[in-house]
C-alpha cells in the first residue's frame, strides 16, 4: 500500500469511518479521487431501533438513521443502506435521506440476537460513515389461547363444537398444534393451528350430564411460547315426549328425546288411571314400554308417565280407550 493510501486509511480509522477505511484498504479508487469527491465533515451518523426494548417475534422492527450536523451547515444528501445480520432487507437498500433521517421497515424478526448496520457513502460535504446496533434481543411471543363452545349449555346428545383461537395468528404461531383435553384427559390427536390461528374439536355429543372443562394446550413454536386456555360447559338432561296408544288388551308408551337432545331413553313407564297405578313397564331398546291390561273394560283415560333417567327428563302422555 502506498504512503498516501496508508495516511488516508489512518485518517479514516481515526474518524471512525468504517466504510471509508474499507474502501481505501481495498483500493477502491485512488486517495486523490477520495479527497476530491468526498467532503471531510463528520455527518454525525447514528442509528435508532424501534422498539428499543422488550421486542418479541410479533413486533415489527424499524431502523432509523439520524444525522447530526452543526446549525447552518448543509444537510447530508444521497442515500444510506441498512443491513440486518449481514443482509439487506427488501426496501432497505439505497434509502433516501430526508430531513436528516432515513428509515427502514424491517418487519418482524426471529427469536434471538440480531445485528443492524447502516452505511452512508458520503457526499461532497461529508465523509462516509457507519453506525450500528449489535446483539439486539428478540424474544418469543407469549400468545393467548381462548376457547369457545358452540353452545355452553347443551343437553345430552347434542353435538358441541369447540374452537381454540391462538393470538397472534400467522407466521409466529404457524406450525404449532393444539392438544385438546376433556376434564384433564387428552382427547384425540394434536390438531394443527390454521393460518387464522384456530383449531377445532368436535362436535362432541357424548359429554355426560354435568359440568365439564375443555382445555386447548398450544404446543408453541420456535417463535412463540406454549400456552393454554379452557372453557366450561354444563350439559343438562334432554327433554322427552311420551306418546300413548291403547286397545282393550295392551297399553303402549313410546318415549322419544326432544331435539337437539338425542339418544335412547331408559327407565320405566308407570301406567295409571287417575291417581291409581295399574302397572309399570321398562322402556325397551326401541324406546317402547307395554302393559297388558287383559280386556279391562273402561273408558277412563290412561296415563303413561316416563320416569326419566340419568340423561333424560321425565314426561307423560294420556290416551282414552273407546268402547
Amino acid at each position: 500500500m502506498s504512503r498516501p493510501r496508508r495516511a488516508a486509511l489512518k485518517t479514516a480509522l481515526l474518524r471512525g469511518s468504517v466504510a471509508a477505511a474499507a474502501a481505501i484498504a481495498l483500493g477502491l479508487g485512488s486517495t486523490s479521487a477520495q479527497a476530491t469527491s468526498l467532503g471531510s465533515a463528520d455527518p454525525g451518523l447514528t442509528m435508532q431501533v424501534s422498539p428499543d426494548f422488550d421486542t418479541t417475534t410479533s413486533d415489527p422492527v424499524t431502523l432509523t438513521a439520524n444525522f447530526a450536523v452543526p446549525g447552518g451547515a448543509a444537510a447530508p444528501s444521497g442515500t444510506v443502506t441498512f443491513t440486518v445480520d449481514g443482509g439487506t432487507p427488501a426496501g432497505c437498500g439505497s434509502v433516501a435521506i430526508t430531513s436528516l433521517q432515513a428509515t427502514c421497515a424491517v418487519g418482524t424478526l426471529s427469536a434471538g440476537f440480531h445485528n443492524f448496520l447502516v452505511s452512508y457513502p458520503g457526499d461532497s460535504n461529508y465523509q462516509p460513515g457507519t453506525a450500528g446496533v449489535f446483539l439486539y434481543p428478540v424474544t418469543q411471543t407469549v400468545p393467548s389461547v381462548k376457547v369457545a363452545a358452540s353452545n355452553p349449555a347443551p343437553v345430552w346428545g347434542e353435538g358441541v363444537t369447540f374452537t381454540a383461537t391462538v393470538t397472534p395468528a400467522g407466521a409466529v404461531t404457524a406450525g404449532g398444534t393444539v392438544q385438546w383435553s376433556v376434564d384433564g384427559t387428552a382427547t384425540g390427536a394434536p390438531a394443527a393451528v390454521g393460518a387464522d390461528g384456530t383449531a377445532t374439536l368436535g362436535p362432541l355429543s357424548n359429554l355426560a350430564v354435568g359440568s365439564h372443562t375443555i382445555t386447548a394446550a398450544f404446543s408453541g413454536t420456535g417463535q412463540a411460547t406454549a400456552a393454554s386456555g379452557s372453557v366450561t360447559v354444563t350439559v343438562g338432561k334432554a327433554a322427552t315426549t311420551t306418546a300413548v296408544t291403547a286397545n282393550r288388551q295392551v297399553l303402549t308408551a313410546t318415549v322419544r328425546p326432544v331435539a337437539p337432545g338425542a339418544g335412547q331413553p331408559t327407565g320405566t313407564v308407570t301406567f295409571s288411571i287417575g291417581p291409581f297405578t295399574i302397572g309399570k313397564a321398562a322402556v325397551g331398546a326401541n324406546g317402547v314400554a307395554t302393559l297388558n291390561i287383559s280386556n279391562l273394560a273402561m273408558t277412563l283415560p290412561f296415563t303413561a308417565t316416563y320416569s326419566g333417567d340419568g340423561h333424560f327428563t321425565g314426561s307423560s302422555g294420556t290416551k282414552r280407550i273407546g268402547l
